[in-house]
Parts: structure tokens; sequence; C-alpha cells
């Protein structure tokens, strides 16, 4: 037989069926009901591949991959994961051209909203599919009518598609581009791209440049999870020696991320000659991710503050920094500041940070916690009485790193002492009670300036108000390491 068919002008040789189609999808037009959801039908039949921000990935080696989402209001979203940023396709037949430019300048996301002015030719494209699909569900038996009717689907979604994206740009466009408040004029998929490039460069403008498309992206492959592992042994363990002690004229993964991660961006752990850090000093930006990683550290000074927040204050904006990066840099800055705060893995203080630490600390960052000091005032005071108590210089400005250095002993010595020496109560009150508090340790901060001076009998309290209770604890701890320092052994 001899078939025309409308939606493509032609005539076709057809095997013949005992459906009349045209009738059968007149007639299926009154069995389904209107379209009223025009959004779930699109998220049905439409389906939309992320778009990647390619002048923001030359400029900052990141890749930023756009995501389509398709709804009847504009959206707030906040992008997460390997998606950076959404283009809202809004579909609705009122007129709300103006709530959306309220809405976007309010939104404060990389989200660009795109509002079609052809939304009811649309809805009306879709109630074909559907009537369609009407038709092929309640004649499944006739193989040959579902070959034809499946032919009608493909049409239909292809003169979907061809509203949907190809009444974008030029002169018979039927949108209105929305970004910041503003309408924007896109002349073309280049303009469209590249406007994707300024969206990613106005709300990431901190995102620093790190050119390494084997870590910066969301998820690393299996290779580099093994040149993560050598990366982080030879940084635990060879960090005193120049490029962690890689060959010079070999540059395996590992070698090319620390190359990459630090010394390219003015970071070395080690300045050839002395063992004193170079903090960035380049225009790669990675100056503002040093002082917002500093910044979680000093905002470690009040309370113990979770890695995840760390994490999760790189992961958004300004920053929005791929996983696979993130991995990276948190293990490595906290190695690099790891005499300047306490890390904790639950309630267990921490004292050495090595390579199987890094590891963990990239991997489960929920289960570690940090801690910052501030030592003045009476803390200070008794901070330096222990110092003389191990015969270390007192010191008048203490930080954070001299009191890591002075109850690093407290902390550690306690896990190497004989069994024995940890059970025994042949002790005196003070020793016994010392001892407890060391083995109860959850917060050096607290051992050191509560646990500590309650067990020799003395309240920080009192010895701030009294300096002679001072004088009496300075002399109390010394007493207390002549007398009792069988304690120590």
């Amino acid at each position: 037989m001899i078939l025309y068919r409308n939606y493509n002008n032609r005539y076709i040789l057809f095997e013949g069926t005992d459906l009349d189609i045209q009738t059968a999808l007149y007639e299926a037009g009154n069995k389904i009901d209107d379209i009223t959801d025009v959004v779930t039908l699109l998220n049905k039949n439409y389906e939309l591949p992320p778009v990647l921000a390619k002048r923001a990935m030359f400029e900052t080696g990141t890749p930023r991959l756009f995501e389509y989402k398709i709804t009847s209001q504009p959206i707030s979203a906040k992008p997460e994961g390997d998606v950076d940023g959404y283009i809202n396709l809004i579909f609705n037949e009122k007129d709300i051209l103006s709530d959306i430019e309220s809405f976007s300048f309010e939104n404060q996301e990389a989200i660009l909203y795109c509002y079609y002015l052809n939304s009811k030719e649309i809805k009306d494209l879709l109630f074909e599919i559907e009537k369609t699909r009407k038709v092929i569900e309640e004649n499944r038996d006739d193989k040959v009518a579902v070959i034809e009717l499946k032919n009608i689907v493909l049409h239909q979604r292809n003169l979907l598609n061809h509203k949907i994206l190809n009444s974008f740009f030029g002169s018979k466009a039927t949108v209105k581009w929305i970004f910041d408040g503003q309408q924007i004029e896109l002349k073309s998929q280049k303009d469209f791209n590249a406007f994707l490039s300024e969206i990613c460069r106005k709300v990431y403008h901190k995102t620093p440049y790190f050119n390494n498309e084997l870590v910066n992206k969301h998820k690393i492959s299996t290779s580099i999870h093994t040149a993560k592992r050598n990366y982080f042994r030879a940084l635990a363990n060879d960090w005193d020696i120049p490029q962690l002690g890689f060959p010079a004229e070999k540059y395996p993964p590992e070698k090319t991320i620390y190359l990459s991660l630090l010394e390219n961006n003015g970071i070395k752990l080690c300045n050839d000659n002395a063992s004193n850090l170079i903090e960035p000093h380049n225009e790669n930006g990675f100056d503002d991710l040093w002082k917002v990683s500093v910044e979680f550290l000093n905002n470690a000074k009040l309370a113990k503050r979770n890695l995840t927040e760390f994490v999760e204050i790189l992961s958004n904006k300004p920053f929005k920094l791929k996983q696979g990066f993130i991995d990276f840099w948190v293990p490595t800055f906290l190695f690099i500041k790891r005499d300047e705060y306490a890390l904790f893995n639950g309630n267990i203080y921490t004292p050495t940070i090595n390579e199987d630490i890094l590891e963990l600390l990239a991997k489960v960052p929920k289960d570690f916690d940090v801690k910052s000091f501030v030592l003045e005032g009476v803390k200070l005071d008794i901070f330096n009485s222990y110092r003389k108590f191990l015969n270390i210089d007192i010191n008048k400005n203490g930080n954070a790193q001299t009191f890591i250095e002075t109850i690093k002993p407290f902390l550690v010595f306690y896990r190497g002492l004989p069994q024995y020496s940890k059970e025994t109560k042949r002790l005196s009150k003070e020793s016994f009670a010392i001892r407890e508090a060391i083995a109860n340790s959850k917060d050096p901060e607290q051992s050191f300036f509560e646990d500590f001076p309650v067990a020799l009998g003395y309240s920080v309290s009192k010895i701030q108000k009294d300096r002679t209770e001072l004088r009496a604890f300075y002399c109390t701890t010394a007493g207390f390491h002549k007398r009792d320092s069988q304690l120590f052994r």
C-alpha cells in the first residue's frame, strides 16, 4: 500500500494495517485530559545534556558544568556535586517575566533563567505526543501500526527539540534570557557559552587557577588514587626534602600533583636550606584559598570545628572547588599547619599526622575535628609553668605552635607507659589525679588549663584573681616534678 504522511509531506510504501491512524489520533484527543502540567511532561519527554563553560575552564583549569532545569517557576537551587550552575528553562503561559527578573536579582547562585514566550505552542505539541502514545497503548498487537506511530512520536519529539532549542537565539528567538535581574541578549551559541563563563567569573570569583585535569574533577580515576597515596606518603615522610624527594628527571603523577598544587603556586614546604614555609605569592589565586583555610583554623579557637565545615566552605561559592582538588588540598594544608592546632579523630587526640591519617582526612573528613588555641593572660602564665616543668624556655608570646609543642609530651607519654604504670595506685594523690586527667583527656586545652590545675588543687579562676596563687602553682608543679617523677618513667 501507499501511505501519505502528513507530518513530513511525503508518500511511503506501507505494509498495511486495519487501523485508520488519523482517525485514531483524532479520537484519542477525546480520551486524554488537557495538558495542565507542562513541566512534568517536558521532563518526561525531553532530556538535555549539561553544557561545559569553555572559557571558564580555560581560565581556571576547573571544569564548570551547567545543567538544564525545566520548571514553571524560577528556581533558587544551590548547585552541588559536579554541577556548577543551572540553565533554568521556564514554561508558563502567564506573563511572569517581571517576576523572574525580580527573583533573579535576589538570587545569587549561578543560574541563567530562560523564559519561553511560546509555551502555548509547546503545550499543544506535548498534547499531540500524548495522543499518539495513547493510540500506541491501545494497539500494541498491531505491529505495523505501532511502528508508524513510533515514527510519528519521533517526529513530534524532534519538533519539540526544535521549538525548545532552536528558539534560543537570532531574530526568531522566542525566549528571554535573564541573569542578575537583567535581560541578556544572546545572539548565538557562542555568546551563550561565553556568558556561562561570565556567570562563573562573577559567582566563583575566588576559584584559584589549578591546571591539572587528573585531579581537578569531581571524581578522580583509580590510577590517581594510587598517585594520591604516593603523594601523601612523600608529604608525610619527605616534606623537608626539596620537591618531596621526587627524582629530578622523572615526572610521575604524584610529582606533577605536588608541582601544580604547591610549588608552582609559591608554596614550598622547605626553602632548600631552611625548613621555613613559603606562602602563596603568585597570580594563580591561591592567596584567597590560603586565607580562607587559615581563617578556618583561626575560627576553631573558640570551639572544635569538624572538617566537613572546611570542605563545605571550599565546595561552595565563591570557590566551588571540585571534590578531587579538595581531597588533596585539605590534607595538604592541615599537614602544613600541623603545629598550629590539635587534631581529633572522634574524641581521641591525634598528635602525629602520618600518611594513613592524611588518607583518612581525605576519605572521611566527618570523623575529624580541629581545635586551635589562644594563649594570653593567665593561660599564658599557666602555660609557661608547664614549660618550666619540662625544662623548656619560657615563651612570652605563646602561640598554637608552642602550645602543641608543650602539650604533646604530656599526652603522648601515657601511651608508652607499661601497663603497671597505667594501673598502679601506689602514687601520690596529685600524681594519681594527673595520670587520670591525661588518660581521660579529650581536649588538650581543657586538660592543660582546667583538669591539670584541678588535679594539683588549683583552679584557673583563683589563679586569675590572685597572683600568689600563680606563684604557688609554679612551686607545686616544680615540686611535683621533683617528687613524683616516677610517673614519667
